[in-house]
């Protein structure tokens, strides 16, 4: 169910991971109350868009969202327009993902992630909607694995200290990952908010074989209450991708999250290498 790498936008996926990892490094409280960030993308030294990001508590949930939205030249040459929103449940553990993936050549899919936590089975589903082909698959979700995008909610229940040196476990698509993370010291940064205090962190993405480097970022976290994300360097074999925040927006709105398909094909045997690489 993977899909081929592309070239500006294959960044996107471990830009989402670098948001992700480190919003919830300050430690920021549980609060009704949700944030929006904006952000500014260039990849090298060309502008190439925005990007949003959404966090959003819904009862004893939490509901997360990003989306990519290109612009000059890039949205002209690859138009991209990828949205990703998932739901945690009270303890933290992801329950449900989407993704559209909206491509050039009309490339697009929407793909569906569940997860039966008392089984410790993930179901994902995937529709081609230049092919009509669905997909249905079943791999094991072994415990404290977390998606990309739901990190931030398992992140920030733990003490900053606890998380120089950690490893966390992540599920991205059906290949299981792994996130290494440094804490680097502070470093005042330039923003659309100003100049910012922060703390900087350092990170590695790789297969949990271990045996090879998905890719790295660098990110710095606002000091101050509450702590976000302000700035987010992807590293790419070809360039990085830079990400800088430009507005900060209050929200108790929760992003839109599409349920899952009734009608599916019957899922695939069960894959018990867990989908490594």
């Amino acid at each position: 169910m993977g899909r081929p790498r592309r070239g500006v936008g294959g960044g996107w996926r471990v830009a989402l991971l670098a948001l992700a990892v480190t919003v919830g490094v300050g430690r920021v409280s549980a609060d009704p109350a949700g944030v929006r960030l904006t952000f500014s993308v260039r990849f090298r030294a060309l502008p190439v868009g925005s990007s949003t990001y959404t966090w959003v508590r819904d009862g004893e949930a939490v509901v997360v969202a990003k989306e990519l939205v290109p612009s000059g030249p890039l949205a002209k040459l690859y138009p991209v327009g990828d949205r990703f929103v998932a739901r945690t449940d009270g303890d933290g553990r992801p329950t449900l993902l989407y993704e559209r993936i909206d491509e050039p050549n009309d490339r697009r899919q929407d793909r569906w992630t569940t997860v039966d936590w008392p089984r410790g089975l993930a179901t994902l589903l995937r529709h081609d909607f230049r092919t009509g082909a669905w997909d249905r698959r079943v791999i094991p979700a072994k415990q404290g694995l977390q998606w990309p995008l739901t990190l931030p909610y398992w992140i920030l229940q733990r003490p900053l200290a606890e998380l120089d040196g950690a490893t966390l476990p992540l599920l991205d698509g059906d290949k299981e990952k792994e996130v290494r993370l440094h804490l680097q010291g502070g470093e005042r940064v330039r923003t659309g908010l100003g100049r910012v205090e922060t703390d900087r962190v350092e990170g590695e993405v790789w297969y949990r074989s271990q045996r090879q480097a998905y890719g790295g970022f660098t990110a710095w976290v606002r000091r101050a209450a509450p702590p976000i994300p302000v700035r987010l360097t992807t590293r790419l074999r070809f360039g990085s991708l830079a990400e800088t925040v430009e507005r900060e927006e209050q929200t108790s709105t929760p992003p839109d999250l599409p349920s899952v398909p009734s009608t599916v094909p019957p899922p695939a045997a069960v894959d018990t290498g867990g989908g490594q690489n």
